[in-house]
Protein backbone atom coordinates (compact mmCIF):
# COMPACT_ATOMS: atom_id res chain seq x y z
CA UNK A 1 0.00 0.00 0.00
CA UNK A 2 3.07 2.15 0.41
CA UNK A 3 2.78 2.74 -3.35
CA UNK A 4 -0.67 3.65 -3.71
CA UNK A 5 -0.21 6.42 -0.87
CA UNK A 6 2.70 8.04 -2.32
CA UNK A 7 0.84 8.14 -5.98
CA UNK A 8 -1.96 9.81 -3.91
CA UNK A 9 0.54 12.22 -2.26
CA UNK A 10 1.81 13.33 -5.36
CA UNK A 11 -1.84 13.65 -7.11
CA UNK A 12 -2.44 15.41 -4.14
CA UNK A 13 0.32 17.75 -4.68
CA UNK A 14 -1.02 18.51 -8.00
CA UNK A 15 -4.26 19.36 -6.40
CA UNK A 16 -3.12 21.53 -4.17
CA UNK A 17 -1.02 23.21 -7.23
CA UNK A 18 -3.96 23.96 -9.12
CA UNK A 19 -6.29 25.67 -6.40
CA UNK A 20 -2.86 27.94 -5.65
CA UNK A 21 -2.36 29.27 -8.89
CA UNK A 22 -5.99 29.56 -9.30
CA UNK A 23 -5.95 32.10 -6.22
CA UNK A 24 -2.79 33.93 -7.20
CA UNK A 25 -4.54 34.58 -10.55
CA UNK A 26 -7.65 36.18 -8.61
CA UNK A 27 -4.99 37.98 -7.21
CA UNK A 28 -3.00 38.96 -9.91
CA UNK A 29 -6.78 39.92 -11.60
CA UNK A 30 -7.67 42.68 -9.51
CA UNK A 31 -4.56 43.80 -8.98
CA UNK A 32 -3.75 44.64 -12.86
CA UNK A 33 -7.54 45.18 -13.54
CA UNK A 34 -7.62 47.99 -10.53
CA UNK A 35 -3.79 49.53 -11.74
CA UNK A 36 -5.56 49.93 -15.00
CA UNK A 37 -8.71 51.79 -13.82
CA UNK A 38 -6.95 54.16 -11.42
CA UNK A 39 -4.79 54.84 -14.45
CA UNK A 40 -7.95 55.08 -16.87
CA UNK A 41 -9.66 57.77 -14.27
CA UNK A 42 -6.83 60.32 -15.80
CA UNK A 43 -7.11 59.55 -18.58
CA UNK A 44 -10.97 58.58 -19.20
CA UNK A 45 -10.24 56.78 -22.50
CA UNK A 46 -12.77 53.62 -23.17
CA UNK A 47 -10.31 51.85 -24.75
CA UNK A 48 -8.37 51.11 -21.54
CA UNK A 49 -10.77 49.50 -20.03
CA UNK A 50 -11.71 47.53 -22.88
CA UNK A 51 -8.35 46.18 -22.56
CA UNK A 52 -8.50 46.02 -18.36
CA UNK A 53 -12.00 43.63 -20.22
CA UNK A 54 -9.88 41.74 -21.94
CA UNK A 55 -7.64 40.99 -19.34
CA UNK A 56 -10.86 39.70 -16.72
CA UNK A 57 -11.44 37.38 -19.47
CA UNK A 58 -8.34 36.26 -20.06
CA UNK A 59 -7.61 35.21 -16.54
CA UNK A 60 -11.18 34.23 -15.65
CA UNK A 61 -10.64 31.75 -18.62
CA UNK A 62 -7.14 30.47 -16.68
CA UNK A 63 -8.55 30.61 -13.61
CA UNK A 64 -11.57 28.06 -15.35
CA UNK A 65 -8.46 26.12 -17.06
CA UNK A 66 -6.78 25.40 -13.59
CA UNK A 67 -10.47 24.64 -12.18
CA UNK A 68 -10.90 21.66 -14.52
CA UNK A 69 -7.17 20.74 -14.04
CA UNK A 70 -7.72 20.49 -10.01
CA UNK A 71 -11.19 18.40 -10.78
CA UNK A 72 -9.46 16.29 -13.51
CA UNK A 73 -6.94 15.00 -10.64
CA UNK A 74 -9.83 14.91 -7.74
CA UNK A 75 -11.03 12.01 -10.66
CA UNK A 76 -8.03 10.54 -11.08
CA UNK A 77 -6.83 10.41 -7.17
CA UNK A 78 -10.47 8.62 -6.64
CA UNK A 79 -9.63 6.22 -9.05
CA UNK A 80 -6.23 5.35 -7.29
CA UNK A 81 -8.14 4.95 -3.73
CA UNK A 82 -10.02 2.34 -5.20
CA UNK A 83 -7.39 0.01 -6.53
CA UNK A 84 -6.52 -2.62 -3.57
CA UNK A 85 -3.61 -4.14 -5.14
CA UNK A 86 -0.29 -2.17 -4.57
CA UNK A 87 1.33 -3.82 -7.79
CA UNK A 88 -1.37 -2.12 -9.69
CA UNK A 89 0.56 1.27 -9.10
CA UNK A 90 2.11 2.72 -12.28
CA UNK A 91 2.52 6.29 -11.10
CA UNK A 92 0.40 7.75 -13.47
CA UNK A 93 -0.68 11.64 -13.58
CA UNK A 94 -2.71 10.73 -17.26
CA UNK A 95 -6.05 12.60 -16.37
CA UNK A 96 -7.06 12.39 -20.11
CA UNK A 97 -9.75 9.54 -19.14
CA UNK A 98 -11.47 11.47 -17.19
CA UNK A 99 -12.16 14.54 -19.72
CA UNK A 100 -15.81 13.67 -20.46
CA UNK A 101 -16.86 13.39 -16.59
CA UNK A 102 -15.69 17.15 -16.17
CA UNK A 103 -17.26 20.09 -18.01
CA UNK A 104 -15.69 22.58 -20.41
CA UNK A 105 -13.94 25.11 -19.55
CA UNK A 106 -16.41 27.90 -21.35
CA UNK A 107 -19.09 25.93 -18.81
CA UNK A 108 -16.88 26.19 -15.64
CA UNK A 109 -16.89 30.19 -16.69
CA UNK A 110 -20.34 30.27 -16.54
CA UNK A 111 -21.61 28.03 -14.08
CA UNK A 112 -18.88 27.81 -11.46
CA UNK A 113 -19.17 29.47 -7.91
CA UNK A 114 -15.51 30.11 -6.99
CA UNK A 115 -15.08 31.76 -10.91
CA UNK A 116 -18.41 33.54 -11.81
CA UNK A 117 -19.25 36.24 -8.84
CA UNK A 118 -16.09 37.99 -9.27
CA UNK A 119 -15.18 37.73 -13.22
CA UNK A 120 -18.68 38.50 -13.81
CA UNK A 121 -19.44 41.76 -11.52
CA UNK A 122 -15.61 42.93 -12.69
CA UNK A 123 -16.68 42.61 -16.20
CA UNK A 124 -20.00 44.51 -15.66
CA UNK A 125 -18.10 46.94 -13.92
CA UNK A 126 -15.77 47.34 -16.76
CA UNK A 127 -18.62 47.78 -19.26
CA UNK A 128 -20.41 50.32 -17.53
CA UNK A 129 -17.08 51.96 -17.31
CA UNK A 130 -16.40 51.67 -21.35
CA UNK A 131 -20.07 52.81 -22.23
CA UNK A 132 -19.81 56.08 -19.90
CA UNK A 133 -16.49 57.28 -21.29
CA UNK A 134 -17.27 56.07 -24.66
CA UNK A 135 -20.61 57.76 -24.48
Amino acid sequence: MENKYKHMDYIQSAISRMASNAFYLKGWNITIIAAIVALSFKESDWRMYACALILNIVFWFLDAYYLKQEKLFRELYKKISLIKNDDAIDFSMDTSEFKQNVPAIPCIMIKNISTTPLYFSISVILIILIYITYV
